[in-house]
């Protein structure tokens, strides 16, 4: 680990870079010599132009661990990933029903509701007389031509299938317009907060290494979630305030893109040089994610079973979760970047953008990576604008809102299933391959939640949530694989942003368009399917350009061929020719 140790071994497969000083049969006056897998590399501690740098560690961090050292830092790299995927799947879980029960309407002095929330269909208003009468509640006074007025719906208990939702607000389609409309105004500026953190973050990361920038996120999740509690409370009280819960969605968004990019700069560290390791690394992570999801789904299964007219309590717990990520963080994380591998911070505070836009470079450079970008874009503008009125959605085509988190529930199980058979695959199966098969399967996800469940077929969201499941446990390692096997280790982390920050942009156009455009809460029939319709188009544009892309990295090579461990300028400052 010193240059003074003596030995070093890398067992990985990967290279050795050790620093000779005047070894006979091997340079004369210092070098950088690859070592094949398994040899040992000896030599004598180093005596450099500088005589500050005598003796400095020059092997990179990772030296001599083995595969066995890499697996125990891909667990707390891992572990780190799958404990913020579980906020990011957390917030639709309670994120949204805590929007429902803020909405208010028909009390004293309030204005009618428009009479587009009048509920119309024969059906439903003789579902209402009977639940009304089975309960002992008012009977709903019937207009003229049959209806029943948007504010003389009965006030159902929370244990009632016809619950509005909120306990401030009587009429159901209503309080779901009104939280979407919430939502889609949050997404947005928690999309577009994304798109500024997310670059500036993985610079930093590539600067100051990947655990202070995890610490930093872990923190502004800490920070949601006790805005979120002091909402709930607020609210219970007659108070509100929208903004506070604004700034809460956008602080829930550095469980999202931002630590994307991070997550994937450590694994590219860990297994640099390592095209399969890296491969099966994304998977074990988005794995791990899923295990965490498939836990926080059951929770929130049995949370959700109670009904809860506030959701103060889950927030608090959730802060608890926040606290217990920083505290992984600080104490059981290890630093994947190695030290001279770092950049440096000056240039960077002079002018954050500057390697930002160099890493944009990169990219378009690369017509494959180019191509995937447009993908990424696509893909994320139908699979976060979807997902922001999947429940919305599902409840207004019959499913309980306790049963929406039963079906994530046996989709992720099936999904974790499946990746411990496809794990001893994944060194045959290529990774452009498993973008395009994943786009398929989320393809034809959305036509089994779409069109199937309009048909009345029971089990047309479970399977759309199963195939959409295996879709992304294909297609977000592969997105992730792709850009690290072409981009150099300094801008690894870069880069990963740079993808994950125009997902955040097609976010944001896929959260305006499925909230302000596509979805109502009065849609009746047909006129349901049109998110689901625009997230399948949307979709088979993403195998389109994914398949494109795979031809195009078939025809050339990396966009770096030559990207190595050691960086240009430090190898000027030992004099070392570079490889």
């Amino acid at each position: 680990r010193q240059a003074s140790a003596g030995r070093c071994t890398e067992p990985r497969g990967g290279m050795v870079i050790a620093f000779f000083q005047g070894r006979a049969g091997r340079t004369d006056s210092g070098g950088l010599l690859p070592v094949a897998a398994g040899e040992v590399c000896e030599f004598e501690p180093a005596k450099t132009a500088d005589p500050e740098r005598d003796g400095e560690e020059i092997c990179p961090e990772d030296c001599g661990g083995g595969s066995a050292s890499n697996s125990r830092r891909l667990l707390t790299v891992g572990l780190a990933a799958a404990l913020m995927n579980g906020f990011g799947m957390l917030e639709g879980q309670v994120y949204m029903p805590h929007l429902y029960t803020r909405v208010s309407c028909c009390g004293r002095g309030a204005p009618p509701l428009p009479p587009d929330y009048d509920i119309v269909a024969p059906a439903v208003v003789q579902v209402y007389h009977s639940e009304a009468r089975l309960l002992g509640l008012t009977e709903p006074t019937v207009a003229t031509a049959g209806s029943i007025e948007a504010c003389s719906v009965p006030i159902f208990p929370p244990s009632s299938d016809h619950w509005s939702l909120s306990p401030r607000c009587r009429n159901r389609a209503y309080v779901q317009d009104r939280a979407q409309g919430m939502m889609a105004l949050m997404k947005c500026l928690q999309k577009l907060f994304c798109v500024m953190v997310g670059p500036l973050g993985g610079a930093l990361s590539d600067t100051l290494g990947r655990r202070p920038l995890l610490m930093l996120y872990a923190m502004g999740l800490l920070g949601a979630c006790l805005l979120c509690a002091l909402d709930a409370w607020a609210v219970g009280r007659g108070m509100r305030t929208d903004a506070v819960v604004v700034v809460a969605g956008c602080l829930f968004g550095f469980a999202l893109q931002p630590k994307e990019g991070v997550v994937a700069g450590a694994i590219a560290d860990i297994f640099h040089g390592d095209e399969g390791g890296r491969g099966r690394a994304f998977t074990v992570v988005t794995t791990m994610g899923l295990c965490v999801d498939v836990v926080s789904a059951v929770a929130c299964y049995f949370y959700l079973r109670g009904h809860h007219t506030t959701h103060l309590a889950a927030f608090v717990a959730l802060g608890g979760m926040a606290l217990g990520a920083m505290f992984l963080f600080a104490v059981c994380f290890r630093e994947t970047l190695a030290t001279q591998a770092r950049g440096d911070l000056m240039p960077l505070a002079a002018n954050p953008w500057s390697s930002v836009s160099r890493a944009v470079a990169r990219l378009a450079g690369d017509p494959a990576l180019a191509l995937q970008s447009c993908s990424a874009l696509l893909f994320f503008s139908h699979s976060v604008g979807f997902g922001s009125v999947k429940l919305s959605y599902l409840t207004q085509v019959g499913v309980k809102i306790e049963d929406a988190a039963l079906i994530n529930i046996v989709s992720m199980l099936t999904a974790i299933m499946t990746s411990i058979v496809l794990l001893p695959m994944l060194p045959k199966l290529n990774f452009w391959t498993m973008g395009v098969i994943g786009h398929c399967l989320i393809t034809a996800g959305y036509f089994f939640i779409g069109p199937v469940a309009l048909a009345g077929s029971f089990s047309g969201p479970y399977i759309a949530a199963l195939l959409t499941s295996l879709g992304l446990l294909l297609a977000m390692p592969s997105l992730a694989a792709a850009v690290s096997e072409r981009i150099p280790r300094e801008d690894q982390s870069k880069c990963q942003s740079i993808i994950f920050a125009l997902g955040s942009v097609g976010a944001w156009s896929g959260i305006f368009g499925f909230n302000g455009v596509l979805f109502s809460a009065t849609d009746h029939g047909l006129g349901r399917s049109k998110c689901p319709l625009a997230g399948l188009l949307l979709s088979s544009l993403c195998v389109l350009f994914t398949a494109l892309a795979a031809r195009r990295a078939g025809q050339g090579g990396a966009a770096d061929p030559t990207a190595a461990d050691v960086k240009d300028d430090d190898l000027e400052k030992l004099r070392v020719p570079p490889l």
